[in-house]
């Protein structure tokens, strides 16, 4: 049987990828348009090295570099959820015993 932890593990990873994904995507449009990882790592006060780091390799990409990241590149972000929410069991009740 699968571990839930294993699943856990498995959606942090995806995450971390996806993220390094869309910040890597937004720095090359910005690339092309001059910005360079010097800029970023001027803004950030880090190395142009460690901006290097976090923007090449995904396992590297900390959730506190990710949000660096964005605000030096004045991005955000935001979260959808893969399916509608389900009731709560009382909020189903209060629904069932609802007057029509």
């Amino acid at each position: 049987m699968k571990d839930r932890r294993d699943d856990a593990e498995i959606a942090v990873e995806r995450l971390q990828r996806r993220l390094w994904e869309v910040l890597v995507a937004q720095f090359r449009a910005r690339e092309a348009q001059g910005l360079k990882q010097a800029h970023l790592a001027a803004r950030l006060g880090v190395s142009r090295p460690q901006v290097n780091v976090w923007l090449s390799n995904p396992r590297r990409l900390t959730l506190r570099a990710a949000a660096r990241l964005m605000w030096a590149m004045d991005l955000e972000i935001a979260l959808v959820p893969k399916s509608p929410p389900k009731a709560s069991a009382p909020a189903r009740r209060r629904r069932a015993q609802a007057p029509d």
